[in-house]
């Protein structure tokens, strides 16, 4: 760690009134000690262009997480102001605002993760099963909760037509294929995977309980536990990293598949409502957004737009 004692010291003095100190900012600091080491400083006295030039070589693929490392580095910077530890008694991290957080993306891997809805189809038409689908174009189109919980509870009698009933109190209008796909997986009763140790590449079956009246079924003879809402949650995540690991894109975790189907759903209101700037279709339709696919806050409306404005361009 570079500057090891000053830091330790930024650590232990605000410990308290963070807790989480102690667990996050040696990891931050091992991240930045290469380039304090190249630049012979602290990253606490880096120049802008300097914090900049710093974040491009991590290849952030998300800007929420370089704006939660930002802020970290940014407080520890105003530490070392307090202290008048810096040589230009300027803390630079505060001239870095969203827009400039934004061009330090990896924006390569940030279009791999926003695919369309034909694309999802195209993607997802060869899994063996049914629910793989099911639970690629539900995230897509809004079904999910906190923990999964709408898809671990999910039944066919919640559905009415294109109507579905969720557990998060929630009811969506959904798509017929959806439909079609929870029928289809309420009524499959063997799962289908691939091998990856004995024989790889061959296909092994699981047995669904046929007492289990829910969409996405445990297997037969689980244990007990198997029936429980965590252990329903973790078998639901567990099928979306095999489906992952089998189509082999970013695009197939909770987050990416969510905010593509947001995408999708916000370029149909668009074009249904004539509204051709973003920021205006955000504000209009916002409650039927955030019901959907959650919170959009007008903070997090600007960076939204900072970070998906380019796919809405021909919306």
């Amino acid at each position: 760690m570079f500057n090891e004692k000053q830091k330790m010291e930024y650590i232990e003095e605000n410990k308290n009134t963070n807790l989480l100190l102690q667990g996050e900012m040696p990891r931050v600091f091992r991240k930045t000690e290469s380039m304090e080491i190249e630049l012979g400083k602290d990253i606490s006295a880096f120049t802008m262009e300097q914090i900049v030039a710093f974040y491009k070589s991590l290849f952030f693929s998300s800007l929420d997480s370089l704006i939660v490392m930002h802020g970290k580095l940014s407080r520890y910077a105003s530490y070392m102001l307090r202290r008048n530890l810096l040589p230009d008694n300027q803390n630079h991290f505060e001239e870095i605002d969203y827009e400039i957080l934004n061009s330090c993306i990896n924006i390569g891997v940030v279009k791999q993760k926003v695919i369309t809805r034909e694309k999802l189809l195209e993607d997802t038409d060869n899994l063996l099963n049914p629910g793989d689908k099911f639970l690629c174009l539900g995230f897509f189109e809004g079904i999910c909760g906190k923990a999964y919980i709408d898809f671990a509870e999910l039944k066919m009698e919640d559905f009415d037509g294109n109507e579905v009933h969720l557990a998060s109190n929630r009811t969506l209008i959904v798509s017929d294929l959806l439909v079609e796909l929870a029928k289809q997986t309420n009524e499959e009763m063997t799962y289908y995977m691939f091998s990856h140790t004995e024989n790889p590449g061959s296909i092994r079956e699981r047995k669904f309980d046929e007492n289990d009246e829910h969409i996405l079924k445990r297997k037969y003879n689980s244990s007990p536990e198997e029936g429980s809402e965590s252990r329903s949650r973790q078998r639901i995540y567990h099928q979306l990293a095999r489906i992952k690991g089998n189509i082999d894109s970013p695009a197939y975790t909770v987050a990416a598949l969510t905010e593509s189907g947001r995408i999708d759903f916000i370029k149909k209101l668009m074009k249904e409502q004539d509204i051709a700037d973003l920021r205006t279709a955000l504000k209009t339709n916002r409650k039927a957004i955030e019901y959907r696919y959650g919170n959009l806050s007008q903070k997090s409306m600007d960076k939204y737009i900072l970070k998906y404005g380019q796919y809405f361009e021909e919306a």
